[in-house]
């Protein structure tokens, strides 16, 4: 029967197995943190090819959650320097203190107006722990450009001071630093809606291994 019917129950008779719509979210849920694969969802639900299709569909409509940072806007660099922080200007290219713990991975995009024959290097800076998260190295032409990279394989717990610190191999280049935007993205920390989710997954006994309390502690992470 297609996956609709069964969770609003229309077009239902009485001997077709509805899928309680609160129970599917908080699976939805958990499939979208990597908790569970669709093969779970199968099982629990009883879930036809066609059904786990519309499944798959749906998922693509639901948007992964992340949160974005801005750091600093236009400065121009003129003799950048080569070695971070060694100008006033190099200091303004932007800051922001967030809460990092159970981020995983970092997107950033890096706008400038590259002037100058060094290797120019953006560096997204730790401040707070004194260690570098990742760095862009342009070693390419002059001109505007958006320089991006992914950052991935974190472990960082804690309110953290994080900086843009530009620096070229040849101190005298006079790049123009226009703004940085990033994403953060959490696989591990919980809101209150998904703490609700996996302790109703687990009342209902939908999706194992949550059949224990070491099992329910394990998926909440404490």
């Amino acid at each position: 029967m297609p996956l609709y019917e069964r969770l609003t129950r229309i077009g239902m008779t009485s001997t077709e197995v509805r899928i309680p719509v609160h129970s599917f979210m908080a699976a939805i849920a958990e499939l979208k943190r990597g908790k569970c694969v669709m093969a779970d969802l199968v099982t629990a639900f009883g879930l036809s090819a066609g059904e786990q299709t519309e499944v798959t569909t749906l998922l693509g409509k639901i948007i992964q959650r992340t949160e974005f940072f801005t750091l600093g806007g236009y400065v121009v660099l003129t003799n950048i320097q080569s070695a971070y922080d060694g100008s006033n200007a190099q200091r303004g290219c932007g800051f922001a203190t967030l809460d990092l713990t159970g981020v995983t991975s970092i997107d950033l995009a890096i706008e400038v107006n590259k002037l100058g024959s060094g290797t120019q290097s953006w560096q997204l800076w730790n401040e707070t722990d004194a260690s570098e998260i990742g760095v862009i190295n342009d070693a390419a032409g002059t001109g505007n450009k958006l320089l991006t990279a992914s950052y991935g394989s974190l472990a960082l717990v804690g309110v953290k001071r994080i900086r843009m610190r530009p620096k070229s191999t040849v101190n005298t280049d006079d790049p123009i630093y226009y703004g940085t935007a990033g994403q953060l993205h959490r696989l591990n920390t919980l809101t209150g809606v998904e703490l609700h989710d996996i302790l109703m997954l687990a009342e209902r006994q939908l999706l194992p291994p949550l059949d224990t309390v070491a099992d329910v502690k394990a998926r909440l992470g404490v």
